[in-house]
């Protein structure tokens, strides 16, 4: 999705602990764009669609004047991107409220960890009419439980408006059985598939 859109990380906190993120190391410093360089930088990306991530996008310590700018009519399409363990509840209203927002892109590595969380915000946004899609990142060293992710879901009717499938090399083998169960479950779903190097 790199080539397709420009992402923006606005913040490297993030409370998640991914154990494949480097945002997750005790090492890495607690470090913020201004609202003001956020703007800037989608008003000068050359590419259609702008992706607001982290970190933790809603952990950005000055999310209120960031969604104010987000509602002018000049800024450019966008998306967000998130970890979907923090509760959107109190940020619905303003997702609402942004007309250029394309979409949040949820990420599934948080889902273990809360999955009741994590299906209350996607029910959230589709019962708000907020679209959303979700990224499934898939490493060979890295376990997902995909099938009690499946097992969770089943319960639920889910509408994203496409998957974005995240693999590294190892795991196109290693994985395909994942990937197959993936792309059954959502059958009429679109995938976007991208190869980490």
């Amino acid at each position: 999705m790199d080539n397709l859109a420009k992402t923006i990380m606005v913040t490297t906190k993030c409370s998640a602990g991914c154990v494949h993120c480097p945002f997750s190391s005790s090492e890495m410093k607690n470090l913020s764009l201004s609202v003001e360089r956020i703007i800037f930088l989608m008003e000068s990306s050359q590419e259609e669609l702008v992706i607001l991530s982290g970190g933790e996008f809603f952990e950005y310590g000055q999310l209120t004047h960031l969604f104010e700018k987000l509602k002018m009519k000049s800024i450019k399409k966008f998306r967000i991107a998130t970890g979907n363990y923090i509760p959107l509840n109190s940020y619905i209203q303003e997702l609402r409220n942004l007309q250029n927002l394309d979409g949040i892109s949820i990420g599934t590595d948080t889902f273990r960890d809360n999955p009741d969380q994590w299906i209350n915000n996607l029910r959230l946004l589709q019962t708000k009419h907020i679209p959303y899609s979700l990224t499934f990142t898939l490493i060979k060293k890295y376990p997902f439980f995909l099938d009690f992710f499946l097992a969770v879901l089943a319960h639920y009717t889910l509408k994203p408006q496409f998957i974005y499938l995240r693999v590294d090399e190892d795991s196109l083998i290693a994985k395909k059985d994942e990937i197959q169960k993936l792309k059954t479950y959502f059958n009429a779903t679109p995938f976007i598939e991208d190869i980490i190097h």
